[in-house]
């Protein structure tokens, strides 16, 4: 069902009308963790472009650009009264799974750069 939500346009999987960062998160990691017992080319490169898409949400000092989210981090899903915000924890465990995944440094590092930019706060 999850692959029914994924526009091939944007690399983002649709929540609520659009792209989310924290659901786009759990969604990749998710087809990560399949693709590692179902290899397919077709899912790998779905999740290619939806890491690009994840990777354009994460700005230079590691913080996560809710600009255009549907859900979180805008306003529009509140949890026991409190507005959502991005779950960074779960969108650096995706970005340092798909390093060691992918064996791509850039993942890992934009992992690191999300957890030192939690860090500052």
């Amino acid at each position: 069902m999850a692959l029914t939500l994924f526009d091939k346009d944007t690399g983002a999987f649709q929540e609520n009308g659009g792209g989310d960062s924290s659901y786009q998160a759990v969604n990749l990691q998710m087809l990560m963790y399949y693709l590692t017992y179902y290899p397919s080319t077709d899912l790998d490169s779905v999740i290619r472009q939806g890491l690009d898409w994840e990777l354009s949400k994460v700005n230079a000092d590691g913080a996560i650009d809710v600009t255009g989210n549907s859900r979180t981090g805008v306003g529009k899903e509140v949890y026991f009264g409190k507005e959502k915000e991005v779950n960074t924890r779960e969108v650096c465990l995706m970005f340092a799974y798909a390093g060691a995944f992918y064996q791509n440094d850039n993942y890992t590092q934009t992992a690191l750069l999300i957890q030192q930019n939690q860090k500052r706060k």
